[in-house]
This record gives structure tokens, sequence and C-alpha cells, in this order.
């Protein structure tokens, strides 16, 4: 008899809180995903995008090299295909 209070209490509380959180979980919306700069650009869109760079040894102490890496993007939004 204990065991089905036990159980009845359980379910219960378990209910209670279903009944509580499902109202907020329901009046959540979902945001969408900003636009990106390409979308606005009516013609030729060029984005780079630096990820990282390191000194190299040099072999003239006046010239310090460098080794980038990166990434460089070229869109064509425009109407007109591009010459290459």
């Amino acid at each position: 008899m204990a065991l089905k209070k036990n159980y009845n209490l359980l379910l219960i509380v378990q209910v209670s809180v279903l009944l509580s959180v499902l109202p907020f979980s329901l009046s959540q919306t979902v945001a969408e995903a900003p636009s990106s700069a390409s979308d606005s650009c009516n013609g030729i869109f060029l984005s780079y995008a630096y990820s990282s760079g390191t000194k190299l040894k040099p072999t003239d102490p006046t010239y310090q090299p460098y080794r980038f890496e990166s990434v460089l993007t070229v869109l064509n939004n425009g109407d007109e295909e591009l010459k290459s």
C-alpha cells in the first residue's frame, strides 16, 4: 500500500512539473539566422578571413618574412557572368 502511495505521489509531481514547464517551452520562438553580408551585395563580393600567421627565419635580418594562412572568397552576385 505504501508503494502505491509513493507511486501516486511521484506521478502527481511529474505531471505538475510537466504542466508547469510546457507553456514556457511552447512560447519560445526560433530566431532566424541573420543574413550574410553577401546577400546585400548586387555585384562582386570579396571576403577575406585571416586564419593564422607565423614569422619565418629570415635570410636577410633587415627583412622579416611571414607565413599567412587565410581564405579569400569571390562571389558574383551580379546579373552578368564574369569573363576569366
